[in-house]
């Protein structure tokens, strides 16, 4: 399993810093595997399935932003939160203010997201985006014109592939450095042990079962099926 330790020292002018350092470790109180820091003048992409502490570990480096990027904002944003909310933080509602010397409550919600947007292009802020892959239509298409204006990004994921094409290419071009981390959730293996049933079938000859059973695989792959996210 992989932990995310922020060690805390200071730096050469006596202000507080903080490096992120993964270790990797047998178990939770295991021998000590690997352990390397992550750094900070490139992007991250943090992978792994529900359970895994995608969200812990954002939510930990987002307290720590300070003292890890030193002269960079920082601004969490999560897929799960109402896109009201992405703008709702007082520093992007003071630079509108300033900038365009109108009043926050006036503003429409377009508008608010768009302020959103060149916030972070004014300050190169780093943006900590969790759950990228659940992200669609509008929220979607804020996190691409996000993705290249910010100066660093740190994302969140299940899977690679399952971030959308157009966001998951906006990001991979920053060539971030990837971290998969590992889930004790139980997911269901029935489809493997389905298709190794169906391919002992075909080896025993018996492919009157292995198309029994195929069938019933193909029937359970319609558009009213249930999938795992």
């Amino acid at each position: 399993m992989k932990m995310l330790i922020l060690r805390s020292g200071r730096r050469f002018d006596q202000l507080r810093a903080c490096v992120p350092i993964v270790r990797t470790k047998t178990r939770k109180y295991g021998a000590v595997l690997d352990e390397h820091w992550l750094p900070t003048r490139r992007d991250w992409l943090i992978l792994g399935a529900n359970a895994a502490g995608k969200t812990r570990w954002l939510q930990r480096l987002h307290r720590h932003a300070p003292q890890i990027w030193r002269n960079q904002p920082a601004l969490l944003l999560r897929a799960v939160d109402p896109i009201g909310a992405w703008s709702s933080d007082p520093r992007i509602q003071a630079h509108m203010e300033a900038t365009s010397k109108q009043p926050w409550s006036k503003a429409k919600a377009w508008e608010k997201s768009d302020w959103l947007i060149r916030w972070v292009e004014h300050h190169h802020a780093v943006l900590l985006l969790d759950d990228a892959h659940q992200l669609a239509g509008r929220k979607l298409d804020i996190a691409q014109r996000l993705a290249l204006v910010a100066g660093r990004i740190v994302t969140g994921a299940s899977q690679e592939s399952r971030i959308p094409i157009n966001l998951r290419l906006a990001l991979l071009r920053r060539e971030p450095v990837v971290e998969a981390l590992k889930s004790d959730a139980a997911y269901d293996a029935t489809a493997v042990f389905l298709w190794l049933l169906i391919l002992a079938a075909l080896g025993a000859g018996a492919w009157q079962l292995a198309a029994i059973l195929g069938g019933m695989k193909f029937l359970g792959r319609g558009s009213r099926a249930a999938r795992q996210t």
